[in-house]
């Protein structure tokens, strides 16, 4: 069992949005999961991942491909399957990888 704990926790800066990532899991099994704060207003350019990628929105609300998410909401995007999104307030989601990356 590993137990990622919020004190242990360090969230660094994430793109050119002002948004912010924490680490929760990165140690093997070919899965990485983070904590992700978004700010209002960011945005990302239409892009595609090497494998899967699974979001859970924990708070707030962006705009992902057309589709408005909202805390509870939660997507899998397919390898390949191209994506953008929109930060429509402040946002706070779980990411998960089905490869370790940065």
């Amino acid at each position: 069992m590993k137990i990622t704990r919020t004190k242990e926790r360090a969230f660094k800066p994430y793109g050119q949005n002002a948004s912010q990532r924490a680490d929760l899991w990165r140690d093997g099994h070919n899965v990485a999961f983070d904590i992700f704060h978004l700010k209002k207003g960011g945005e990302y350019a239409e892009h595609t991942h090497d494998s899967w990628e699974v979001m859970y929105v924990i708070s707030g609300k962006l705009n992902l491909s057309g589709e408005i998410l909202e805390a509870g909401d939660f997507v899998f995007t397919e390898p390949g399957e191209s994506h953008v999104a929109e930060n429509l307030e402040d946002t706070i989601v779980l990411l998960g990888f089905g490869q370790h990356y940065d």
